[in-house]
């Protein structure tokens, strides 16, 4: 995510005019979930007296075909400093009154040009050397370590410079130069854009010594062990590589007109529908299907926090074949019918609901009521 403040000395003419072009550019490229966006001013006079834009800049843009939303002009803040990439100042008087490290306009211009032009980031050739503790590929630029998403080790990429810190840079595969031979086709048709799977990619044999891996670095970080002389034996191999995933947890979200298990992907507005997800057990999902169909035709909403009523979360077990299901609501709870309705699936054993309106997400320390069903199921651990 690049964060991008323009300023001016009054916020009503020329800082807003460069917000709003950048703005539509980004936009027209597709690129909206990338970047935030804003202008402000070093003087605090029309802020006070709660001016808009100047009617000669909303002209120059209506002749620019550039769109622009009502705006009032707004005085900087301390936290603008820590919250944003790049602070654009329109002159150097701007910049001496930011207390900002001086550049000329000219400067400021390229910078601007350099952001939002024929290429709207950086491009940088990387080589990745390992993978991350969240499957992300790690290179090096200029000696600053790079996160580069759908890389492998081995290979050489094209990247975007998505985000740019004192610590570490964030990369966007733009073309893969040189592939690993142990890249495979995803299973998953979501893969582009679900950031649950990392390594679907990924020849299997390898996720095994990666994973090795991660433990000896935890136990180098976090203990006194000579970790290069412990006995650490080989990762052994799952039976199953697909459908594995035996109990899942899932926030409940509202998209065109319905109710769906799903998840917002990570600073986008993505979502990636969870019904048919190939990690997760087949009759799980086909469980969730069912129970989507159900809670749609009684018309249940997603969780409403203004109000703080609807459904939260929907978690699910599948215990030797007898699904376990958790819901997390509202105040509102869980409707009688809706619960019955559930109950006639033939493979759901027993229903349960937390009602939990606070904003962190420890469900299990309310407990649990059951609302269907059998308190506990059996199940066979060795044949």
């Amino acid at each position: 995510m690049v964060k991008v403040l323009f300023v001016c000395l009054g916020n009503i003419c020329r800082s807003p005019m460069a917000e709003f072009i950048l703005k539509d550019i980004v936009k027209k490229r597709g690129l909206e979930n990338e970047f935030i966006i804003d202008s402000a001013a070093t003087s605090d006079y029309n802020e006070k007296f709660q001016i808009g834009i100047y009617p000669e800049a909303k002209g120059i843009l209506k002749k620019m075909n550039v769109p622009f939303t009502d705006h009032i002009s707004r005085h900087m803040k301390k936290e603008d400093y820590d919250q944003f990439d790049y602070i654009l100042a329109m002159e150097d008087e701007n910049i001496k009154l930011t207390g900002l490290p001086s550049f000329s306009m000219l400067a400021c211009i390229s910078q601007i040009y350099y952001i939002s032009g024929g290429s709207l980031m950086r491009k940088e050739r990387v080589e990745i050397k390992k993978l991350g503790i969240n499957g992300e590929g790690i290179g090096y630029i200029e000696k600053k370590i790079c996160f580069i998403q759908d890389a492998l080790p081995g290979e050489i990429v094209d990247v975007e410079i998505i985000e740019r810190t004192r610590q570490f840079t964030k990369g966007k595969v733009v073309r893969y130069i040189q592939k690993s031979p142990y890249r495979e086709s995803s299973v998953c048709k979501e893969y582009t854009n679900c950031q649950g799977c990392a390594l679907t990619t990924l020849e299997y044999s390898k996720h095994l010594s990666f994973k090795k891996g991660l433990l000896k670095d935890a136990l180098k970080k976090y203990t006194h062990f000579d970790v290069e002389r412990l006995p650490i034996q080989k990762t052994i191999k799952a039976p199953e590589t697909l459908h594995y995933r035996q109990v899942v947890s899932l926030p409940i979200t509202y998209f065109k007109g319905k109710v769906h298990a799903g998840i917002f992907q990570r600073e986008t507005k993505y979502l990636t529908l969870m019904n048919q997800c190939s990690m997760q057990d087949s009759l799980i999902n086909t469980c969730i299907q069912k129970i989507e169909d159900i809670l749609n035709e009684h018309h249940v909403r997603d969780y409403n926090d203004k109000v703080k009523k609807g459904l939260r979360f929907m978690r699910m077990r599948n215990i030797d074949g007898q699904i376990q299901v958790l819901f997390v609501t509202g105040q509102d709870g869980m409707k009688q019918e809706v619960i019955n309705d559930i109950s006639q699936i033939p493979e759901v054993k027993s229903i349960w609901y937390t009602i939990n309106t606070t904003r962190y997400q420890q469900f299990e320390m309310q407990g649990y009521k059951k609302a269907y069903g059998q308190s506990h199921l059996p199940f066979q651990c060795f044949d």
